[in-house]
């Protein structure tokens, strides 16, 4: 349902056909609702903007989506439990809603058996909330939620986003979801950081904080997650350190993303000690340093991005001995004036993108012996503008052509306004 002005339009889908039903008159709008039974075999109920105070009890057991938006009037909900072919769950914009309990899941044995996704968003004066099942997401809703959240015992996926005043998870919560397999923490201004029952998570496979600006560390239990895969660390400005003792202990970690943190983190050896440790991202750091040694023994790297890390050159020399690395994307680095020669060392290098290094001025000669490079791309750097001449299909940089990497089958150069912009290259002979 949606509201514009004094008018309500009442829709209803059945298998994608929607129904719609107009009045104009506030007062007989719950009882356009009750005289508007749905069909048993309804599958998807879409309600927006009710101003009703209360939701009828239809039976519809063929319900798989719901979605109730702006319903701001109503201080309860939909007895929701009996729906066992339900997935997907959306509540959003309820401002009069206090608690999800018992009632709310009607006299079923089985709650939501077929439930996969639950979203509850903007829900602020939410604060108890008992019997869900798998995935839940909080969003904008009353920091005391999470009382009733931890006495659940069957989540998998957990989202926490703009929950304001929260600065610690219950350890409860997580002794209690030891199948946890993704947790994500957003836009949690006064979140600290995760206790130390994290440890117990042995399903945890990804791992999201995100412009959560007092995250300050991360505990030392961490390291015992032998399922984790993925990390995100995004926006946390209070970051003040990543401990390399403890993720050295990481067995599975495959991928770290580590974004917008303005606080000087160095990453040193003993961080990047992973062994099966395939992408990491790492963009924003004003302060970030690398140790020489950083990349000496991530065997498995395949894939390499560093943005905007200004104080990031020149590149660790330590990286020439990943051999496994097939992806390298190297932004806004002003202080990079050049690529080291060793670069021909990376064998299996397929892709190699260069962009906005205003005072970057030479490519090494030994990049004509990256065999197995398919793609360059070199964009927003002024300086080689000067070392670049196109003849016919070749491109020439100060005397060696591009052309001589055989396998090379893109290439996309703009070093400025009158640079070479080039969205594929011939291969042909070297002359």
């Amino acid at each position: 349902m949606s509201t514009r002005s004094t008018s309500y339009e009442v829709c209803r889908e059945v298998d994608g056909i929607s129904r719609s039903l107009s009045r104009d008159n506030d007062n007989v709008v719950e009882g356009i609702i009750e005289c508007l039974q749905p069909h048993v075999n309804l599958k998807k109920l879409y309600i927006k903007g009710y101003p009703g105070f209360r939701f009828l009890d239809w039976d519809l057991p063929n319900l798989v989506l719901i979605v109730l938006i702006n319903c701001r009037g109503c201080d309860t909900l939909p007895i929701f439990g009996k729906l066992s072919f339900l997935k997907t769950r959306y509540l959003q914009g309820m401002d009069g809603v206090t608690h999800i309990v018992e009632e709310f899941y009607g006299s079923e044995p089985l709650k939501f058996p077929s439930l996969e996704d639950l979203t509850i968003k903007d829900l602020p004066c939410l604060k108890e909330w008992s019997c869900i099942r798998n995935r839940a997401a909080l969003r904008d809703c009353h920091p005391k939620i999470l009382e009733s959240v931890e006495n659940m015992s069957s989540l998998s996926n957990l989202v926490i986003d703009a929950l304001q005043g929260l600065v610690h998870l219950s350890g409860k919560l997580l002794e209690n979801n030891k199948s946890l397999e993704t947790m994500e923490i957003l836009s949690c201004k006064s979140f600290i950081s995760p206790p130390q029952e994290i440890e117990h998570l042995t399903y945890l496979k990804s791992l999201t904080f995100s412009y959560c600006e007092k995250l300050t560390y991360l505990p030392t239990g961490i390291r015992k997650l032998q399922a984790f895969e993925f990390l995100e660390i995004n926006g946390c400005h209070s970051l003040e350190s990543l401990p390399s003792e403890e993720f050295a202990g990481f067995n599975s970690l495959k991928s770290l993303s580590i974004e917008n943190c303005s606080n000087p983190i160095c990453l040193s050896s003993g961080f990047l000690h992973l062994t099966v440790f395939e992408q990491l991202s790492i963009m924003g750091f004003p302060q970030l340093t690398l140790s020489r040694d950083s990349f000496q023994n991530l065997s498995s790297l395949r894939n390499l991005s560093i943005i905007s890390c200004p104080e990031l050159y020149p590149l660790p020399v330590s990286l020439q001995y990943i051999t496994t690395l097939q992806s390298l994307v190297i932004h806004s680095s002003p202080h990079l004036t050049d690529l080291p020669n060793w670069l021909a060392k990376l064998s299996s290098l397929r892709s190699l993108a260069i962009s906005n290094c205003e005072y970057l001025i030479s490519l090494p000669e030994g990049m004509k012996y990256l065999n197995a490079l398919q793609h360059l791309s070199i964009q927003d750097c002024p300086h080689l503008e000067r070392l670049c001449k196109k003849r016919g299909a070749n491109v020439v940089f100060d005397g060696w052509y591009i052309t001589v990497l055989t396998c090379l089958s893109g290439v996309s150069m703009q070093a400025s306004s009158n640079g070479i912009d080039m969205d594929k290259a011939q291969v042909s002979p070297r002359l």
